[in-house]
């Protein structure tokens, strides 16, 4: 080489790659204003929809449950009596009203889905329908909550001793 430069050495255009500052800028920069803000409005919108799931919730889930029932409804078997049917649609119209009036608990919920269950059967016979008509009955018949049902029990320490 006459001009006594070698060939392997780095011209001023080309970065040096053990330098420890970046050539661009722009990538220390992060999200973009359009980015944060759209972010922001997909929070805001998700966070609106979770408030409204929360307070219609009865709502919600008695109109999941009427179409479940209008679904079984439509779907009895031939086997199944008037008078059945009379007890099913009585049912349901008891544990609509419980449902509304909060005196559903626990085991009453687990009733009522166990009752609901029949909706996702493609054949259903009388037995299941009785055991059905006989869990939403109980679950109709439930008792308000009273006051001492509501208060909490004794400590955890002293019902270890």
């Amino acid at each position: 080489m006459e001009d006594g430069r070698s060939p392997i050495s780095p011209t001023p255009e080309t970065p040096s790659p053990f330098d420890a500052t970046p050539q661009d800028p722009a990538a220390l920069q992060g999200c973009s204003r359009p980015v944060l803000i759209g972010c922001g409005v997909a929070i805001l919108v998700a966070a609106l929809l979770f408030l409204t799931l929360i307070v219609k919730a009865k709502d919600l889930f008695l109109w999941a449950f009427e179409v479940n029932a209008e679904q079984i409804l439509e779907n009895l078997p031939p086997d199944v009596t008037e008078e059945d049917e009379r007890r099913l649609r009585a049912a349901f119209d008891g544990a609509s009203a419980a449902v509304l009036e909060g005196r559903i608990d626990i085991d009453g919920l687990q009733d009522l889905q166990g009752a609901l269950a029949l909706a996702g059967k493609r054949s259903v016979n009388r037995d299941e329908i009785l055991q059905a008509i006989e869990a939403l009955e109980r679950v109709a018949s439930t008792p308000a909550p009273s006051s001492a049902r509501l208060q909490r029990g004794p400590p955890l320490a002293a019902v270890a001793r």
